[in-house]
């Protein structure tokens, strides 16, 4: 078992338990810089497996905007989040984020566990954090789906989304194919093919606020696999959480995040 993990514990915690063959890679105090923040567009910092990103892809000409990103240790702990300030234009503005694996339009893939194909590991997914913010935006996974183990944005098939949090005034692109439940949670299920000309959009809605939960990613696998949205011979290029921000002000604060694949 391979454990990757940010997470708001003293460090020694986190490696308790582990036999000989289980890895465990964490953000530890020794190896890190107290913390850092920018509100410069792409701006990253690196915390061993993980890339924070000050994610701006759709902003276009706007320059009337504030976005950050940031990351620090108070007393062995520590903390992630991303402020922001948009104005509104009806379209997703921007989306600062947590990387893991490989974004198909990126060089190289943070983690060695990542891509893989689908359902080939189990993946766990977990978080928990607060958000005070006015106006439309989100807290979701981006999951990128390519039909290669070497992706490249032509070879992406899917984009698969998972949402949190929501305002009430926004909802994903495509048409709502009802309500599902996975692991004893429910989801609105939207599908948008052809999404950009190009790879078929899936987002699972949660139907209630959830600030912090634990998903299996692969039962969202196995349902789409099993309901003939993806095949299985497909490969997960890379896993993002961030905000989608259409416009408002608001900031998100993570006190735990945790992607672990066995």
């Amino acid at each position: 078992m391979s454990q990757f993990k940010l997470i708001l514990f003293v460090i020694a915690t986190l490696i308790l338990g582990c036999s000989k063959e289980e890895k465990t890679t964490d953000a530890g105090i020794e190896t890190q810089p107290s913390g850092d923040s920018s509100c410069i567009n792409w701006a990253e910092f690196r915390i061993n497996e993980f890339l924070i990103s000050n994610n701006v892809w759709g902003k276009g000409t706007e320059t009337n905007y504030e976005q950050c990103i940031y990351y620090k240790f108070t007393n062995n702990q520590l903390e992630i989040g991303w402020n922001w300030d948009w104005p509104g234009n009806g379209g997703v503005r921007a989306y600062p984020e947590i990387i893991f694996g490989l974004k198909p339009w990126s060089s190289e893939s943070t983690s060695q566990l990542l891509p893989a194909q689908v359902n080939n590991n189990q993946i766990t997914l977990k978080y928990s954090g607060t958000a005070s913010a006015i106006g439309q935006w989100n807290l979701a996974y981006d999951i990128w789906l390519t039909n290669s183990i070497t992706p490249v944005p032509a070879n992406v098939t899917h984009e698969i989304m998972i949402w949190m949090h929501k305002s009430n005034s926004i909802t994903p692109a495509g048409t709502n194919r009802g309500t599902i439940t996975i692991g004893g949670n429910n989801f609105d299920l939207w599908v948008n093919e052809n999404h950009n000309d190009s790879w078929t959009y899936i987002a699972f809605v949660s139907d209630t606020t959830r600030l912090s939960a634990t998903l299996d990613l692969n039962a969202f696998m196995v349902y789409l696999i099993s309901n003939d949205y993806i095949s299985e011979d497909l490969f997960i290029s890379g896993i993002e959480f961030g905000t989608e921000i259409f416009e408002g002000i608001g900031n998100i604060k993570l006190s735990e995040y945790n992607v672990e694949v066995q």
